[in-house]
């Protein structure tokens, strides 16, 4: 492993405060707060301080047309996405961080990703590097990491150690051809014998319109959102392939193997190149960041959240596991994307049929005004990995103008009179419960399936733990031995505790929304509940068809 030499000595950590005194502080904002607490792997430690000089959070925030928190998420969430990149390539050279000696972060700003980096990755192994004498100085005071200057030229870039990993991300996405390939050079020769190059670049394939892509394989504009380097020497830089190819032959002077990974960094392509020319590559897999988006958000006329979206994973043989709703950091809701959506496919250049909309409905507090209520919402996937696609203050989620037509049908238990509902109620849940078996802690039933439009039906029921140390944890919907669809039972069911004895069970109600397309009445449904406890039920099982017909309610 590549050791370390005195970074320290190279440039003292400044003695004045002064940087924190001027710093932006997320601290002041609830939604990133909400978004540190969940998301961070130390959240007591994250240091969310922002360089008022900082570019990059300057141009987040012209994006969002001032909007300080929009534009503090925007950047946290890029920064976490380049942790998440990082953390896999690592994992598969070197198995963890824990082995991993020394971490260069080259053109590093002001810390969007050496925040994250520090919670995995302990300060002294790390060294940053940028043009920018500030930002290498604000990093060092605020993450505790090494700092070295750096040059336009490459060659007056001084560095006496080599490193396991360097990342540059963002930089050779602005450089002209001859610093492209002595930068590239440059930092290849700084890897330890096992050390591995990650840098990003634009590919000729998001050349704008109008631009023309040179037979050299690199187009270089002189334009970029720098507001103080010269656009000579950093401006905007798109490559072919197989210009990075030829790049890599000539800075290195072998045609050594490389990774690429499409739009591995936001819009950018990642590659990677391993200073060992015997490196196999076969073994790498990099998963995609799922994403998604909050469509629309209002409540209904029962105080309850009405949401809709989409969420995807492009990732080969993965899907979304479940979308979360979390309120003030309780989880509320869970749902799958069933409806299919050729607008996200459009969006996200994809030539085949998505089904990533998803709808749900879930309960908010009356005793929590909606300007002091978090809305988190986070997409899974099934190869386990999480994202964040909102959070906000709920009061600035809401749709406006409210939808037309968006409503999600409660159970039947509410569209009934109170009277009726508890007399009808008792009779349903007895004649439920004499059809299950004696022993179990898990009770409930699908009480009717409903045909709401010519695109959906609805499932409504209820599912209760009656042990007292678990509850219901998931309601899943299955057709055909496939999940289509999951929810959390939340509706207020008065029949149910009544019946059963317990108060704590009033709120076992579920409902779920499932999309015609793809479904026919003699496909065999399976209605299951499974607690925290892992224990799971079954609650019904039988043909689409039968199903149909259910109706307990008279």
């Amino acid at each position: 492993m590549a050791k370390w030499g005195s970074f320290a000595s190279v440039h003292p950590i400044p003695n004045s405060c002064k940087l924190i005194s001027t710093s932006i502080s997320a601290e002041n904002y609830p939604a990133i707060r909400a978004f540190i607490q969940d998301q961070a792997v130390q959240a007591a430690t994250f240091n969310s301080n922002i360089h008022p000089d900082d570019e990059m959070f300057s141009f987040l925030l012209d994006f969002y047309q001032g909007n300080t928190e929009k534009a503090l998420l925007a950047y946290f969430k890029s920064g976490q996405e380049v942790m998440d990149r990082v953390r896999q390539i690592i994992e598969w050279k070197f198995g963890n961080f824990e082995k991993l000696e020394s971490f260069l972060d080259f053109a590093c700003g002001y810390g969007r990703f050496t925040r994250f980096l520090v919670q995995e990755l302990s300060p002294k192994r790390i060294c940053v590097s940028d043009i920018y004498t500030s930002a290498v100085d604000f990093q060092k005071q605020q993450f505790g990491v090494q700092g070295i200057y750096s040059t336009t030229n490459p060659t007056e870039w001084k560095c006496d150690r080599t490193f396991d990993c360097i990342l540059v991300a963002s930089l050779f996405s602005h450089l002209p051809e001859p610093t492209f390939i002595a930068w590239l050079a440059k930092l290849y020769n700084q890897l330890s014998p096992q050390g591995i190059l990650l840098f990003s670049v634009h590919d000729s394939a998001i050349l704008p319109a109008g631009q023309q892509m040179p037979e050299s394989g690199i187009c270089f504009v002189e334009d970029s959102e720098s507001k103080s380097l010269s656009t000579q020497e950093y401006g905007s830089t798109w490559v072919t392939e197989t210009f990075v190819q030829r790049a890599i032959q000539q800075a290195t002077g072998a045609s050594l193997p490389y990774y690429r990974i499409k739009k591995g960094l936001w819009q950018q392509d990642l590659y990677i190149l391993a200073k060992n020319p015997d490196t196999q590559f076969s073994s790498l897999q990099v998963k995609s960041m799922p994403r998604g988006y909050l469509g629309k958000c209002f409540i209904n006329n029962k105080y309850r959240l009405q949401l809709q979206g989409w969420a995807i994973d492009l990732s080969p043989n993965e899907s979304i596991k479940t979308v979360q709703i979390w309120i003030n950091g309780q989880l509320k809701q869970e749902c799958l994307p069933i409806t299919e959506r050729p607008d996200v496919a459009e969006l996200l250049g994809v030539d085949r049929i998505l089904k990533a909309g998803w709808v749900c409905s879930c309960p908010l507090d009356f005793a929590t005004p909606i300007d002091r209520t978090i809305l988190l919402i986070k997409i899974i996937s099934t190869s386990g990995i999480e994202r964040l696609i909102h959070v906000s203050i709920l009061e600035s989620a809401l749709t406006k103008p409210l939808p037309d037509q968006f409503e999600i049908p409660e159970t039947v238990s509410e569209t009934i009179p109170l009277d009726r509902r508890i007399k009808a109620g008792w009779r349903t849940v007895r004649e439920q419960l004499n059809i299950q078996e004696k022993k179990g802690w898990i009770k409930g039933s699908l009480d009717e399936v409903e045909t709401l439009t010519s695109t959906y039906f609805v499932l409504k029921g209820w599912a209760a733990d009656t042990s007292l140390n678990s509850q219901i944890a998931d309601v899943q919907i299955w057709i055909n031995d496939q999940l289509i669809q999951r929810s959390l039972p939340f509706i207020p069911r008065i029949d149910v505790a009544q019946f059963l004895g317990d108060e704590r069970l009033l709120n076992c109600g579920w409902t779920c929304a499932i999309e015609w397309k793809g479904c026919d009445r003699s496909d065999r449904l399976i209605v299951k509940a499974i607690s925290s406890n892992q224990t799971e039920r079954i609650l019904y099982q039988d043909f689409l068809q039968a199903a149909l017909k259910l109706n307990h309610v008279n």
